[in-house]
């Protein structure tokens, strides 16, 4: 019964469709996920390319990606996740939270795939005019803590973007995956267990209670972060309230 629930939904609504992927479509008098579906393929491809074609299996509720069990995983050269926020950032603030609320997410799933460290991180900057800007880091230590991502990629982020542009989505990702600790003279291996911890404490509690059940002080500043489910989610659907 899928149709009945969705098919009268905005078309922006479904998946991946951003706010200039909806202009596109909606010039072609695509309102609803149910247009969507049933608009002509090869219309939709002139236009949207590949994305378009996608874009309407999803819309048929069509999916290719093999059937596995829910404990199966592929070997992943890398992990990550992206957020295309309700409104345009604005400030460094605005970045460093949500680049904490993605840390946070892509360390989860690291973890539930398996992988105890990562080497690499990679940061994903689109501006307002889609513009995107990506750039690479290796950590001093191989890491598996959120506050230790999220610094990193702010610092990307400052050595990468000099907002002549608004900020519209960011994405992080980690690869280069390694199951043992690299430990030099400099690192405080006692304060990285602490870390690491406490870190383990605050994701059993939101496995438990649910992930708003336990947040980082700057994601309180405005009730739409606090919204945020970025591990299953990839934004915040327009209009919510």
């Amino acid at each position: 019964n899928f149709k009945e629930k969705i098919y009268n939904l905005p078309v922006e609504n479904l998946l991946y469709v951003g706010r200039a992927t909806k202009r596109k479509l909606n010039k072609l008098t695509i309102k609803t996920i149910r247009d969507l579906a049933r608009f002509d393929e090869s219309v939709l491809q002139l236009h949207l390319g590949k994305v378009g074609v996608m874009l309407k299996s999803y819309a048929m509720g069509l999916d290719n990606s093999p059937v596995k069990k829910y404990d199966e995983f592929d070997d992943y050269k890398s992990i990550g996740n992206s957020l295309t926020f309700y409104r345009d950032l604005e400030s460094n603030l605005d970045v460093e939270t949500l680049l904490i609320l993605i840390a946070e997410s892509v360390c989860s799933r690291m973890t539930d795939y398996g992988y105890k460290y990562a080497r690499t991180i990679t940061l994903v900057v689109t501006d307002n005019l889609l513009s995107t800007s990506i750039k690479m880091s290796k950590f001093v230590h191989p890491t598996n803590l959120p506050s230790e991502v999220s610094d990193k990629a702010m610092q990307l982020f400052k050595s990468t973007f000099n907002w002549t542009n608004r900020v519209r989505g960011l994405g992080i990702s980690l690869s280069d995956f390694t199951n043992e600790e690299q430990l030099s003279f400099d690192f405080d291996v006692k304060d990285h267990e602490r870390k690491e911890t406490l870190e383990k404490t605050v994701e059993n509690i939101r496995k438990r209670f649910g992930r708003s059940a336990i947040s980082r002080a700057v994601v309180l500043r405005e009730e739409k972060f606090q919204e945020l489910d970025i591990k299953y989610g990839h934004s915040l659907p327009n209009g919510k309230k």
